[in-house]
């Protein structure tokens, strides 16, 4: 297959800033890819990167994207040229600055990309990624718990079917349901043979439903804190805040603490639930691609962490079985025009909250 010598890719120059450079275009190394990219997917975290910073350095922006392996790097063996795969990575790493998906060709870890199966398109493919294996690896990596692959999912009434008394054992409450991981979490909890309950706002209860969800809470209610807790009494033994901040925190507060349980927030400085039974776990899911990052001059540098890329690699292989048997199914999306150039005003929908229930798509052609 032909290329071109340059590439273009969306970097950032300063905070609210971004523009189009071309580039030469990368070689991959020993453990990586080069992949050919045909769609990306916005996350929150693209738009905090673009208007939350002062950038150390300028960086491409992206983490999620699709399309057909170019080339490999020598030690790469499980995916192949031409293979239609998905991938994350991490944009705005001030440590790798070239690292951002919002390019037409990127260089990927090879140990976290998912073989796409033919029936999903690389604009669906694009929405899988990053909420996945953040999901992922709160369920499997910190809870302990496991979704089977190798298990057909029996129903009644179009819901998995779980003895009640083990579903009280094991009680997901996911805080955001409506957001991308949320979903995704919602999903893998119900595969897992869990009870999900699910905070999201009134509009997105069909939604969060739609994904599994058994019980949702409107976290715009005034009694929201006391309907969880009357619901719970107390018993859930693990939440994940897709949100993290202060009322998140207090809400996930009224719902745990009876029994010994885990609290997990996203991002770095996230918040905490004060109950002596409950730990509290902030995680940044990038851990998952085996390479240090920072997010800015001001920052921490994260290190490798050996057992979360472990994780990454072989949980990889079990999302690809999932996807293959449909047992996981893509976030909703909203292909929109302009390719790399139409990023930017997306990225402003996302800040101003106009974007619910679903992921920003671009087509990279």
């Amino acid at each position: 297959m032909a290329m071109s010598r340059h590439t273009k890719v969306l970097r950032q120059t300063a905070p609210g800033t971004a523009v189009m450079e071309q580039v030469p275009i990368p070689v991959p190394g020993k453990d990586e890819v080069l992949v050919k990219v045909y769609a990306v997917a916005l996350n929150p975290y693209d738009w905090k990167m673009l208007y939350g910073r002062v950038p150390a350095v300028p960086t491409v922006l992206g983490c999620d994207f699709a399309g057909f392996v170019e080339t490999v790097g020598e030690s790469v063996t499980r995916v192949q040229p031409d293979e239609r795969v998905a991938g994350m990575v991490q944009g705005g790493n001030i440590l790798r600055p070239d690292d951002g998906a919002f390019a037409e060709y990127i260089i990927a870890p090879a140990h976290v990309l998912l073989h796409l199966p033919e029936s999903t398109s690389f604009e669906n493919g694009a929405t899988i990624p990053t909420p996945a294996f953040t999901a992922g690896f709160c369920l499997e990596h910190l809870m302990g718990m496991s979704v089977p692959v190798d298990e057909p999912v029996s129903t009644v009434n179009g819901q998995a079917a779980i003895k009640e008394a083990a579903r009280e054992e094991s009680m997901l409450l996911v805080y955001g349901g409506a957001s991308s991981t949320g979903l995704m979490q919602v999903q893998m909890g119900k595969l897992a043979g869990m009870k999900v309950l699910a905070v999201c706002s009134k509009e997105s209860f069909d939604l969060v439903r739609s994904y599994g969800a058994d019980v949702v809470f409107d976290y715009r209610d005034a009694g929201c804190e006391q309907s969880l807790q009357d619901f719970t009494r107390g018993l859930v033994r693990y939440t994940v805040d897709c949100i993290s901040d202060v009322q998140s925190a207090a809400i996930c507060s009224r719902a745990m603490g009876a029994e010994p349980g885990t609290y997990i927030s996203f991002t770095a400085n996230g918040p905490e639930i004060r109950h002596p039974n409950v730990k509290s776990v902030k995680i940044v899911s990038f851990t998952v691609l085996g390479r240090t990052f920072s997010f800015g001059a001001k920052g921490p540098t994260f290190p490798v962490i050996e057992d979360d890329a472990t994780f990454g690699g072989k949980f990889a292989e079990k999302l690809e079985l999932l996807l293959r048997d449909g047992k996981l199914k893509p976030l909703r999306s909203e292909e929109r025009e302009g390719g790399l150039t139409g990023i930017v005003p997306g990225l402003e929908e996302l800040k101003a909250g106009r974007v619910r229930g679903q992921r920003l798509v671009y087509a990279v052609r």
